[in-house]
């Protein structure tokens, strides 16, 4: 699914992945950078296209890949109407790469960075490179981070509402947030555009209530606090929407949604709550479990993905394999494994691991038992008994055979 192309650019040479459209992926931010004050004020364009691109992170990255996404693509992720979005891409280009943010860090660093070091429109695609000084505040975040769904921002029109939503996201758990008036606008960034509050308190404040109330997966509402007549800061109460006609959570269930969602935030996967809370029979442990065997993996489908794997586990958790083998096995079957021609079963291994290395997901060993079986019968003309023996016997080499084959395919693509 991903491929490398390289664009030249004066006299450097950038690598670009061209990344998959999918738009449920994670994004996670440090609260630094959650709490950014922007220098100016972006557009709704402008904020999705950030956060789409930031989305593409992978756990696993140590560095920024340079990405490359169609203008195709540009236009159905971010919604944009009519057929000039190819000026709408090229005028972002331009822009976004002189726009800066201001961020401070808890030890009282202060820095002022571009979001991209370089955008470049090439004939309907579009190359993006982010600023590698602000790579400790998007990659490789254990603590101190928040995390959504783009699918959570993508219906915005409002992009000081993307920035409202942020703010209170990273206070979500907590249920109430305070913020000094001048300290949300630099935050916003409308700087002095709104000098008089009922100005701002219009075009922002009830915007963005609106809209997250319509759309939004959280919504507030809001007071002034004052000093006299003078509005100095805003008080927030952040309320988290619940499915419709749904019972109220109790606080077990919702203990367990926030303990799942911390262990999926930290390996850069989103599910929805209802998806989580349905896996709450299976229990954290085996969760866990399947999470950890996971996490080096490029999955289409994180949400089907897990929960099949996590029903089979449960299904089979109190099955011991070797329970019974040998009284099983007929001493019939045993004698006719030991008259297989041994190259021949090499080359049925060697069959099994060339179709089935090839994508991005790592078959599951009960998922694949069921092709392999069928195929040792045909292949090798043994009767299900003795295939399924085989299978037993081989089923961790070729497993492993696979995922080797499979690693090493991937390095070799992203190396081209």
């Amino acid at each position: 699914m991903f491929k490398i192309t390289n664009l030249l650019v004066g006299d450097s040479l950038i690598e670009t992945k061209q990344v998959e459209f999918k738009v449920n992926d994670l994004i996670i931010q440090s609260n630094d950078l959650i709490e950014a004050y922007y220098d100016n004020e972006l557009t709704t364009l402008e904020h999705k296209f950030i956060r789409y691109v930031a989305s593409k992170i992978k756990k696993n990255d140590s560095q920024f890949p340079d990405y490359t996404i169609t203008v195709k693509e540009f236009a159905e992720v971010m919604n944009v109407k009519g057929n000039n979005y190819h000026s709408q891409v090229k005028e972002l280009a331009d822009d976004l790469t002189r726009k800066r943010i201001k961020i401070r860090s808890s030890n009282d660093k202060m820095g002022w960075f571009p979001w991209f070091s370089a955008i470049i429109y090439d004939n309907g695609t579009v190359h993006v490179s982010f600023n590698p000084i602000i790579k400790d505040y998007l990659i490789s975040l254990d603590s101190r981070f928040t995390g959504y769904s783009f699918d959570d921002i993508k219906k915005l029109k409002s992009g000081y509402t993307v920035r409202v939503y942020e703010l209170l996201k990273q206070y979500e758990k907590i249920g109430k947030r305070t913020i000094e008036l001048d300290e949300l606008k630099r935050m916003i960034g409308v700087g002095d555009k709104y000098p008089v509050y009922g100005n701002f308190k219009q075009r922002i404040l009830n915007v963005a209530k609106k809209e997250l109330e319509a759309t939004g997966e959280l919504y507030f509402s809001f007071k002034e606090v004052k000093q006299g007549r003078k509005t100095v800061a805003i008080d927030f109460n952040i309320h988290k929407k619940s499915p419709k006609q749904q019972t109220p959570l109790s606080k077990e269930a919702q203990e367990f949604i926030e303990s799942v969602k911390k262990s999926l935030y930290i390996h850069g996967i989103a599910i929805s709550d209802k998806k989580i809370l349905s896996w709450k029979k299976y229990g954290i442990e085996l969760i866990l479990e399947v999470l950890e065997e996971i996490k080096h993996r490029d999955i289409e489908n994180y949400e089907n993905y897990i929960s099949k794997v996590l029903k089979s586990k449960y299904e089979n958790k109190d099955v011991d394999p070797d329970i019974g083998k040998e009284e099983n096995t007929s001493k019939e079957v045993i004698d006719d494994i030991n008259e297989i021609d041994e190259s021949l079963l090499n080359l049925a291994r060697q069959n099994i691991v060339a179709k089935y290395a090839p994508g991005k997901e790592l078959i599951p060993d009960y998922f694949l038992e069921k092709e392999v079986i069928p195929f040792f019968m045909k292949f090798m003309n043994v009767s299900e008994k003795v295939a399924s023996e085989l299978w037993e016997k081989y089923k961790t080499i070729i497993m492993y055979q696979i995922k080797t084959k499979k690693d090493e395919q991937l390095q070799k693509r992203y190396n081209r």
